[in-house]
């Protein structure tokens, strides 16, 4: 998940005129006019994606650990809650209010 969200920015960004790591919000690379904007997007989606197969993963994985439901619920909730905040992102790009 890091390795798309993250990549997806430093490949973006230069393409970007006046954007700044510092300053800027990542979803201003996808924002409605951006150049190049559907690749953030899309990325954004996959890192969505790749959470909630995460969460499906640990939680088999923390089972076999002996970890007891609630914590492996807990660790599920958090990555599934992560991948879809990235789908909405994606889905709904900047400027929309359901981003």
């Amino acid at each position: 998940m890091p390795v798309i969200y993250f990549g997806v920015q430093l490949w973006r960004a230069p393409a970007v005129p006046g954007y700044s790591f510092r300053r800027d919000a990542a979803s201003d690379l996808g924002a409605a006019g951006v150049p190049g904007a559907i690749w953030f997007n899309v990325a954004a989606i996959a890192t969505g994606i790749a959470a909630a197969l995460a969460a499906v993963a640990w939680w088999d994985a923390l089972r076999m650990w002996g970890v007891g439901r609630l914590g492996r619920g807990f660790v599920s909730a958090a990555l599934t809650s992560i991948g879809a905040a990235s789908i909405a992102a994606g889905w709904f790009p900047l400027p929309d209010d359901r981003h």
